[in-house]
């Protein structure tokens, strides 16, 4: 039984939830479609702590339940970028401005572009832990790109992600299906 859920918000267009990700498909017409997808932001507040998957030499993370399409390792160690020298040669990094009198970086490596291997432990870090922030801050601007995006397509219906997640609330998963009737003579 497929856990997804569809729902008709008017202008032609289909909402496809299944509890991770939202879909959005505009029908134009027999021939013409268009769709976009998007992670189900989170209700409610944000945990206290992450579940993470470290890479084998321990260098690099990502949060399990943040990865998708758009996932990326992200460097555990900071560095400096007031100093060329401090920056690391062959490996795309992302700069920190957020603090304040502080900028620093981080070795970013998108799954898209990058092979790295987990050691296959999976660990649980602080909410407050700096590298878990720095990741979220990441996930949140890649999330509101996609809800840009998102929110393009179904905008001639007068909706948007918003509205979407207040009437459809935290996903309740369907109940389990109870085991076949065995048919006998």
């Amino acid at each position: 039984m497929s856990q997804k859920r569809q729902y008709d918000i008017g202008g032609n267009v289909l909402i496809e939830d299944d509890g991770r990700y939202l879909q959005a498909r505009h029908v134009r017409d027999d021939k013409c479609s268009e769709s976009i997808g998007v992670r189900r932001p989170p209700l409610g507040e944000p945990p206290a702590e992450y579940r993470v998957q470290v890479s084998e030499n321990g260098q690099l993370f990502y949060l399990l339940d943040y990865s998708d399409v758009h996932g990326f390792w992200l460097g555990k160690a900071t560095f400096s970028l007031r100093d060329d020298v401090d920056v690391p040669k062959n490996v795309d990094h992302v700069k920190f401005e957020h603090r304040p009198a502080r900028l620093y970086g981080r070795v970013y490596c998108p799954f898209a572009f990058y092979s790295v291997r987990a050691n296959g432990v999976t660990e649980h870090w602080p909410g407050t832990d700096e590298a878990v922030q720095d990741y979220l801050l990441l996930d949140k601007r890649e999330q509101d790109r996609q809800e840009l995006r998102f929110n393009r397509l179904i905008a001639h219906t007068g909706r948007d992600l918003r509205w979407i997640m207040t009437k459809l609330g935290a996903w309740v998963p369907f109940p389990p299906e109870p085991p076949p009737v065995v048919l006998t003579d």
